[in-house]
């Protein structure tokens, strides 16, 4: 008994060929769902390089130290080589139009002020260059997730790049030149202070010359006058061997002073020669060439004199040791002195004069300029190399910006949820309900009108269910941008779906229900209503415009998120009238031919047991 109903159970399924059509459908049921499903999703991220991109180059060149940067152009040529992306090169206008109507996922705008960003890195307020990544929730939700994968890629490789091809180059001889900008400051530093200090003796010195020579002169006259009364040679003559013996020191003094001011110039010069820098070092060369001429050269004249001074003292000091007898060799030395001494003066003014009005102002001028300069090399402390390496480190932000952006991930799946219940909903509806009224067939009716009579009360039921999905949509607090597009795309949508479920019932009998869910499986899978659609396999992306679920997921996205509506919802409306219509069409005719009754009309094709 048992076997024989095994037996029947399994022989049914091959009495005709319609039958066998039914089991087939019902074999491949579980396998093409899972199948379709796995492959539609088998690898969109790494599908990423087909992703459609636009990149807009809006960058001006900035001018920094006599020297042009186009980082922006740079920075395109690496982007288009990037293979993450499917690159398009274009002007903001037609990307932001691409962004509308989904033919780019994303769009990459580099602005005008990239170029000045970049350059400011060698300055100490470094600013971080940004380029604006554009993604568009109206069109694909998961496009921005996946752009921002792309993103990341290209913050990594072009900030990498910039930062070894751009920022290194600046930065890398930064604190050699900071230190050597310190030792040459140091070194004229140096200079001055050594030319001050001779400045300050040459004072001394003219102001010691000019006491040795009146002292002189006094001592000469009364030189004189104990020659003529033959006596002893007076106080004022023994008086001067002090004032002298001063002057002496002070001239050496002096002297050693203007050459510790050479020999600084002489280092600082081969200073700036070691350090590539020969336009300062020329410069300071011409400084120690006037230096020579109008300083050191009367400095060894006065050096020379002080000396001659010194031997006339000592003569002196001889005479005036000796007898009265002498008074006439003392009042000769006492004349030589005199004329040593006033050209002592004369040379010690001379040098004054000079180191005032040009090597003191000179050699502070040169200080000044250097530590100016120093000041002006980017500052590597701990704290600031610190800010700078943070800079450094991601040289350029991506900012992305979504436009008609949805707050929740429920947000941006809803248009894709949202037809799949309605298309459940029209299978549901006609497990209960006759697709075509047989009895207005079999009364001779037009086939219209029992197509019609079929699909008019499902459609009444299927209003309710819109009006469900929209309660649920505000019950879940979900953002619509434009409600009445939103329901006019549901109504559609169900009217669609309600004449494609209707037709396979039509034409396959109780088997139209299991072509209705395969037919289900295919439009959600190639409807793009998760990833992009440029991210799917080749086959979904064929079949992407044949599939009425397509455009009812465009038309809910877009009445959802926002955005521009027209045209793109007048053409969702389009095709989901105009599947309806010739749904309906095919299916009036087939209820046409049903009028005609047979023996194989008399035996159903599947039967659901209970």
């Amino acid at each position: 008994m048992i076997g024989s109903s095994i037996t029947h159970g399994l022989t049914r399924w091959f009495r005709g060929p319609r039958i066998a059509v039914g089991l087939v459908l019902l074999l491949l049921t579980a396998a093409v769902t899972a199948g379709l499903t796995i492959w539609s999703n088998w690898n969109p991220v790494g599908n990423t390089a087909d992703l459609p991109a636009a990149l807009v180059d809006e960058d001006v060149p900035a001018t920094v130290g006599g020297a042009t940067v186009d980082a922006g152009k740079k920075l395109a040529q690496e982007m288009l080589s990037q293979a993450s992306l499917s690159w398009t090169q274009t002007d903001m206008a037609d990307a932001q139009a691409g962004l509308d109507t989904g033919r780019f996922a994303v769009v990459f705008r580099i602005p005008a002020d990239f170029s000045a960003n970049v350059a400011s890195l060698r300055t100490d307020a470094p600013e971080q260059a940004t380029i604006d990544a554009y993604t568009n929730d109206a069109t694909n939700y998961l496009a921005g997730d996946l752009a921002a994968d792309a993103m990341v890629s290209v913050e990594k490789d072009i900030g990498a790049k910039l930062s070894l091809n751009f920022i290194d180059t600046v930065y890398g001889a930064l604190p050699q030149a900071k230190k050597q900008g310190e030792t040459a400051v140091a070194g004229a530093k140096a200079v001055n202070d050594s030319a001050k200090q001779a400045q300050a003796q040459a004072t001394t010195t003219t102001e010691q010359a000019n006491q040795v020579a009146t002292a002189g002169d006094a001592a000469a006259k009364a030189a004189a006058d104990a020659v003529t009364a033959g006596k002893p040679l007076p106080q004022e003559v023994t008086a001067l061997a002090a004032s002298v013996q001063d002057l002496t020191t002070s001239v050496s003094a002096m002297s050693s002073g203007a050459k510790a001011i050479d020999s600084n110039l002489a280092a600082l010069q081969q200073q700036l020669t070691a350090k590539n820098l020969p336009d300062l070092a020329a410069q300071l060369g011409a400084i120690r060439t006037n230096y020579n001429t109008v300083v050191l050269a009367p400095m060894a004249q006065a050096a020379t004199k002080g000396a001659a001074v010194g031997t006339a003292v000592k003569k002196l000091d001889a005479d005036v040791q000796a007898t009265t007898g002498k008074a006439a060799s003392a009042q000769a030395a006492a004349a030589g002195l005199l004329s040593s001494a006033q050209q002592t003066a004369t040379s010690a003014a001379a040098t004054q004069t000079t180191l005032d009005s040009q090597t003191v102002p000179e050699s502070t001028t040169l200080f000044q300029g250097l530590s100016a300069a120093a000041a002006q090399v980017p500052p590597i402390s701990d704290a600031q190399r610190a800010t700078l390496t943070k800079v450094l480190a991601q040289p350029i932000d991506v900012v992305n910006q979504r436009q008609n952006a949805v707050q929740y991930l429920g947000e941006g799946f809803a248009p894709y949820y949202i037809p799949i219940g309605l298309f459940v909903g029209a299978v549901a509806l006609f497990l209960v309900l006759a697709p075509v009224s047989r009895r207005l067939l079999d009364f001779g009716f037009a086939p219209i009108k029992a197509a019609l009579s079929g699909w008019t009360p499902a459609f009444v039921l299927a209003v309710g269910q819109v009006a469900l999905v929209a309660l649920v949509v505000v019950l879940l607090g979900m953002k619509v941008a434009a409600w009445l597009p939103f329901l006019g795309i549901l109504l559609l949508s169900a009217a669609c779906f309600l004449a494609i479920v209707q037709l396979l019932k039509v034409a396959f009998g109780a088997g139209g229900v299991i072509a209705a869910l395969l037919l289900f499986i295919v439009q959600a899978t190639a409807s793009a209503g998760t990833f992009p659609l440029q991210s799917l396999q080749r086959i979904f992306i064929w079949l992407h415009p044949f599939m009425p679920m397509s455009y009812s997921v465009d038309g809910i996205r877009r009445s959802m998120a926002g955005g521009p509506l027209t045209p793109f919802l007048w053409t969702d409306a389009a095709v989901l009238l105009g599947v309806t219509v010739v749904c309906l069409a095919i299916t009036t005719a087939l209820a046409g031919r049903q009028r005609r009754l047979n023996a194989a009309r008399l035996q159903p094709t599947l039967v659901f047991d209970s």
